[in-house]
């Protein structure tokens, strides 16, 4: 008989009409203006996928040192008939292996069948992320058994910033979100019913899971921990050799669902150098001050997120409370549970935090300051913080109780209020490179005879291909081979009174200005004006 989680099973009289209304809140949150954010970087590529283009296309073609127009920088955002759905796939292997496909392939038929509009894009995340409720629902009866702590989690996860800014975005992190608590608490099924069925279950979420993100095998070994850990009754000696049932059933399954990714692999494999290429920013390291800054702005967002960045004043104040009440959550999950319950939490979060975090201190990188890499550990987080929560709320003594509701109701309002704000915003931190795209589009768009010069260095041609979204149809684009191969810069036609420049080496940035006699004016992270004498 399995030890109980603690918790009373009587829920507060308001806690059901307060959860509908909290749901129906945190949807609308993931609908409303789906497109008003900057189509950043990363989603340009997206689109690149889906519509079977690719970056070395769009460098060979665009970034010669012809004049275009936005318009046919758009070109590659667009549906072409004569590209079919297993070109795109193809491609995607190709250039974007550590990518998998499932969440494009399902992006591609979204697109043909329902139209290629940012708004349109982003829906299928937004979708997606609907499945994280019933997922949640049942890992968190699998694992609490509890309906008080399930309605609870539901409850922070429905308004959770993080999970609401993700659900927005051309990406396939929502998705991966819904897998991950899909094949946990599948693994759990599978674990108490020890059927084939439910093992086959288990199996199938995580291929789906690893199909839509590779770090799925991080995952896969926090469960691994998991299932060795629970079930001790095992030896591997060579005079007594016994492998509990559970361990047996998720070594066959787990092996399985490696060999269907095995296509995948070809691809990873084979474009190895590209892979490397194209992750290799993960392995510049950070200071440390900026690693340590990053990493707790993370962690306080999946209950609130301002926009804050690094920088900003005061922000600390701010999240250290959320910080600390995730860490105690921890502890009281630790003490109050039986080891199956925090076990599966620790391993769940451990098992990436640990892998992204120790190569960071070691040999280097910024890994563990990706938000996007760390969504078990929120997921973990969560979970914990939503049994404290329950207990609280269902403690028999009236200061828990209101204590219970008084942090409930902070984490509720924050995100709320997060929410909203992100809701009504054109650009947010989770769009890097792309962030001031937004307001260097308003100054093009508002110069007389524009013209934006860049080049294909790094990540340029996605975000240029950003900011095209953004321009009017009179602003022009000088795009340049990568500037290192060029010997001296281009000539700029004389009825281009306002030259914008694009992330360029300061060299060649002062070439310019020594040419026209003028000086530049920073208007954005690494975009600057340059005004000629017409």
């Amino acid at each position: 008989m399995r030890r109980s989680t603690g918790i009373r099973r009587l829920q507060p009289a308001w806690f059901k009409y307060a959860l509908v209304g909290l749901l129906i809140v945190g949807i609308i949150f993931r609908f409303i203006n789906l497109d008003k954010k900057v189509y950043w970087h990363d989603e340009v590529y997206t689109s690149l996928r889906i519509t079977a283009h690719t970056r070395s296309e769009l460098v060979e073609r665009a970034f010669n040192g012809n004049i275009i127009t936005p318009a046919d920088l758009q070109e590659y955002q667009q549906i072409d008939p004569n590209r079919g759905f297993w070109l795109a796939m193809y491609l995607s292997g190709v250039e974007d292996a550590q990518h998998p496909p499932l969440y494009y392939a399902i992006a591609y038929w979204w697109v043909q069948i329902f139209g290629n509009s940012i708004a349109i894009i982003r829906s299928l995340s937004a979708f997606s992320s609907l499945l994280i409720f019933p997922c949640l629902y049942w890992l968190c009866l699998e694992l609490f058994e509890s309906r008080l702590v399930t309605g609870v989690a539901i409850a922070l996860m429905a308004v959770s910033p993080f999970q609401v800014l993700f659900a927005q975005e051309a990406r396939e992190y929502s998705l991966w979100a819904t897998t991950i608590l899909l094949c946990s608490a599948a693994l759990l099924y599978a674990i108490r019913r020890q059927a084939k069925f439910a093992w086959t279950v288990y199996g199938v979420s995580l291929i789906v899971s690893l199909y839509t993100f590779l770090f799925t095998g991080l995952v896969a070994i926090g469960h691994s921990l998991y299932v060795l850990a629970i079930n001790p009754s095992y030896s591997l000696s060579l005079t007594d050799f016994r492998v509990n049932k559970s361990i047996i059933s998720y070594v066959i399954t787990s092996t399985i669902a490696l060999i269907v990714l095995l296509p995948w692999f070809y691809f990873i494999f084979t474009y190895i150098e590209i892979v490397r290429a194209t992750s290799a920013w993960s392995s510049i390291s950070l200071p440390p001050l900026i690693s340590l800054q990053l990493s707790a702005l993370n962690f306080s967002r999946s209950f609130v997120d301002f926009g804050h960045r690094i920088d900003s004043p005061g922000v600390y104040w701010l999240i250290v409370p959320f910080l600390l009440l995730q860490l105690y959550s921890l502890c009281f999950l630790c003490s109050h549970t039986p080891p199956r319950v925090w076990l599966f939490v620790l391993t769940l979060i451990g098992s990436t935090a640990l892998i992204l975090g120790i190569p960071d201190l070691i040999i280097g990188g910024q890994r563990f300051t990706v938000t996007r890499y760390l969504i078990p550990c929120f997921l973990g987080l969560q979970l914990s913080t939503a049994y404290l929560i329950a207990a609280w709320l269902s403690s028999i003594h009236a200061f828990w109780r209101q204590m219970g509701l008084a942090i409930a109701s902070l984490l509720i309002v924050s995100g709320i209020l997060s929410c909203a704000m992100s809701s009504q915003a054109e650009t947010w931190w989770n769009k890097v490179v792309s962030y001031d795209n937004p307001k260097i589009a308003k100054i093009i768009n508002a110069s007389e005879n524009p013209i934006v010069v860049s080049d294909a260095f790094a990540t340029n041609p996605g975000n240029v291909v950003s900011l095209s979204y953004l321009l009017n149809e009179n602003v022009r684009l000088l795009l340049l081979p990568e500037i290192s191969r060029l010997p001296t810069p281009p000539d700029i036609p004389e009825q281009f009174s306002n030259i914008f420049f694009l992330d360029l080496p300061n060299d060649y940035l002062n070439q310019f200005q020594e040419k026209y006699r003028s000086s530049l004016t920073l208007i954005g992270e690494r975009a600057w004006r340059l005004k000629t004498k017409v």
